[in-house]
């Protein structure tokens, strides 16, 4: 089980492995993750969260960036899952590019009460982009069509809604993501 590996990681690096976990069942797993919407039973509750953030990148790429066959994937979920399923668009996105204004502009509409989980995932891949040194304008723009941000910005809000050492010990995802949310909804287009 991954939650022996994960448990002496940093706090906010083993909620990545939960997420590359609801990649690859998204991936290889789709009629059961996606269709059917299921869980593993191995993941606590407080994994289902970055779980499904990557069952939503998955859902990007199966439905090749098609935002209504995305759109409608999401929309068969339950709404307590619908966030983080946008926020794995957001950073699917934002981390690979290739949309264009007007496909950017239709990805924000179609996000509608989530678009700052979008905008949270797009922050998100900035951030791994500028932790790799591996800067794209793909994610810049992609940044900028969703939000008043650069990718650099993007990067530094991130940096700055970390969460601190007095965090609930297993709450530190959900926290950080909570107050980036929080930060990025005066910042949207």
């Amino acid at each position: 089980a991954p939650t022996k590996f994960i448990e002496n990681m940093q706090p906010l690096l083993k909620w990545r492995v939960v997420d590359g976990m609801g990649y690859y069942f998204g991936l290889f797993n789709k009629r059961r993750t996606q269709s059917k919407h299921e869980i593993p039973d191995l993941l606590t509750e407080d994994a289902t969260s970055p779980f499904d953030q990557g069952v939503g990148r998955s859902i990007w790429y199966t439905s090749r960036a098609e935002i209504g066959k995305a759109e409608l994937i999401i929309g068969d979920f339950s709404v307590e899952r619908k966030a983080d399923l946008w926020r794995g668009i957001g950073i699917a996105c934002a981390y690979i590019g290739g949309c264009t204004e007007r496909e950017l502009g239709l990805i924000y509409q179609a996000a509608g009460d989530y678009q700052k989980q979008l905008v949270c995932g797009a922050t998100l891949a900035c951030r791994t982009r500028y932790f790799a040194e591996a800067h794209t304008e793909a994610s810049n723009e992609v940044i900028e069509a969703w939000s008043n941000m650069n990718a650099e910005e993007a990067y530094q809000l991130s940096v700055e809604q970390e969460p601190s050492a007095d965090s609930a010990e297993g709450d530190e995802y959900k926290d950080w993501i909570r107050r980036m949310a929080d930060a990025v909804k005066t910042r949207i287009a």
